[in-house]
This record gives C-alpha cells, structure tokens and sequence, in this order.
C-alpha cells in the first residue's frame, strides 16, 4: 500500500474539490477557458463550486469497495456501483449502460459489454481510478490487474 491514511483522504478530498470547481464547464464546448471566458484572472474570480459530479460518486465507491477488499473483490465493486448511482448525476452512456446490466442481473465481468461487443472509449474508468493507485502504487502488476478488471465493469475496451 502506498502512503497512509491521510494520503487516502487528501486525495480524495482534494479530488471532489477539483470536481465541484470544475462541474461548472462540464458539457460546454471544448475551448480554451481564457479565450472563452476571457483572462485567467477574471476566471479565477467568477469560479463558483458546484455540486460533485459522477467522478466523485464511482471514486467514493471504489474507495470504499476497496477498503473493505483490498485484494479486489469485482462483484462488490460492481454491486456498489450499480447500488450507488445518483441518476441525476451526469454519468456517460457506457457507465449508465453498464450499471442497468447490473441491476438486470449481468454478472460484473460481462455488464460492461455493449450489444455487439462494442465498448466504450470514455475516460470513466479513467476519472475513478485514484484509490487503485494509492492502493497498488508500488506494484505494477497488481496496478494494471486491478485497474483492468475495475475499468473493465464499465469501461472493458483494451485502450
């Protein structure tokens, strides 16, 4: 395990701070923000926290499966993220897609598979991923093999 508890939580602190900051951009075109919204500093003070988004719900929630599973227990995950989801959140197709296979009753390992064996691309994998880090820091092959089969729930593209 690398670092300690207060490695954990200043992570994950720090992590939805930046999300509730950063919410308020979420779905406007991609754009340099100071060409959009004009010079660094003006942004600086129009910056208004908003509320957390879908990444800071999974990231909570694989904290959480991994506290009480730190070697990996996928069904859990897998349970907890489907159990957890606030449908007002905005969470991306692939997630929600492979949450409602969840509760259908699809096993974890195969829930993230769109019809026709197409999966997604998208970073929400990507966007929960720090307490995999923090957990397996220091060693790689655990690393990649938890953040496989974690990633894989929702998100099973190779890339």
């Amino acid at each position: 395990m690398v670092g300690n508890k207060d490695n954990f939580e200043g992570c994950l602190v720090g992590l939805m701070l930046g999300d509730c900051v950063s919410s308020q951009f979420d779905g406007i075109e991609p754009a340099p923000l100071v060409h959009r919204l004009g010079r660094l500093d003006s942004v600086r003070e129009g910056l208004r926290p908003g509320i957390y988004t879908a990444a800071t719900e999974m990231t909570a929630i694989v904290a959480a499966s991994l506290a009480d599973f730190p070697d990996f227990d996928g069904a859990d995950m897998a349970e907890r993220m489907a159990a957890g989801q606030t449908p007002t959140l905005r969470y991306g197709r692939a997630t929600v897609a492979a949450l409602e296979s969840l509760r259908a009753g699809v096993d974890w390992q195969e829930a993230g598979s769109a019809s026709a064996g197409r999966t997604s691309f998208g970073n929400g994998a990507a966007t929960r991923s720090a307490p995999v880090g923090l957990l397996y820091g220091e060693d790689a092959e655990r690393l990649r093999w938890v953040a496989e089969e974690a990633a894989a729930i929702s998100h099973p593209h190779a890339l």
